[in-house]
């Protein structure tokens, strides 16, 4: 990540290419130890609340931003796009 932001201040015309030495893995291996969750005891334990039925909002703000959506018409899983 460092080095691709480190193009903001190198790259400075249009069309300008900064080669990274970094390939994308041939299969799919590398999801084994990043999207799964890890054993209990590793100390690497899954701490998010659990889902339940009734929505949940960070804010009271984003509860009436919400229902003003869902009340003209909007998209119930997409609340926040335009």
């Amino acid at each position: 990540m460092g080095d691709a932001l480190a193009g903001f201040e190198s790259l400075v015309q249009p069309g300008d290419l900064l080669m990274l030495d970094y390939e994308w893995a041939g299969d799919d291996a590398w999801k084994d130890g990043v999207m799964r969750p890890r054993a209990a005891g590793a100390g690497h334990g899954d701490s998010r609340t659990a889902r339940g039925d009734v929505p949940q909002y960070q804010t009271e703000g984003d509860r009436v931003a919400a229902q003003a959506t869902l009340a003209g018409g909007g998209c119930a899983s997409c609340i926040w796009l335009e």
